[in-house]
């Protein structure tokens, strides 16, 4: 990425702030309100999910599938573009692979996927997006509302005082 296409991409409006505050306080609503079953429903639906793909590919297969659809022509060109070691990376290829959910969303942002897409690679990992976490709120947010790249990430959880995905 060139400076010109990062400083692009690391302009945050204030419209961008206003209207995350808006979409955050509903998140924050939805778990502390236990009655709204739909809601509940929809995350139980979730858990569902994760646990039938769970059962069928492993994580480093989707996330193989992943990257070439991206463009990356090999593992070690995604993994050096997001800055995750090759022990780190090289850890994600055993078949029964235990993935932090850092390193997860790290790969999600990394490859640059829109909600639907990151939802799918968290439950390979065995994960879904918290409602109650802020930090993902911010991810789930940036993902659903705007273009984005892993530096663009970094500065808004930088913003929002919230644990970087890169300092794994």
């Amino acid at each position: 990425m060139n400076n010109s296409e990062r400083n692009q991409a690391s302009v945050i409006s204030l419209d961008f702030f206003e209207s995350f505050e808006d979409f955050f306080e509903q998140g924050v609503n939805l778990c502390k309100n236990d009655t709204d079953t739909d809601a509940l429903s929809d995350f139980r639906k979730k858990e569902i999910l994760v646990q039938e793909v769970l059962n069928s590919f492993s994580f480093y297969e989707y996330l193989k599938k992943k990257i070439r659809e991206k463009g990356f022509p090999s593992d070690s060109a995604f993994y050096n573009y997001i800055g995750m070691s090759r022990q780190t990376f090289g850890k994600l290829k055993k078949k029964n692979a235990s993935v932090s959910r850092n390193h997860a969303l790290h790969i999600a942002v990394g490859l640059r996927l829109d909600y639907n897409e990151a939802v799918e690679l968290l439950s390979y990992a065995g994960y879904v997006f918290r409602p109650s976490s802020m930090r993902e709120q911010i991810i789930t947010y940036v993902m659903k509302n705007r273009e984005y790249d892993l530096m663009t990430m970094e500065e808004i959880l930088m913003i929002f005082s919230q644990e970087p995905l890169t300092d794994i």
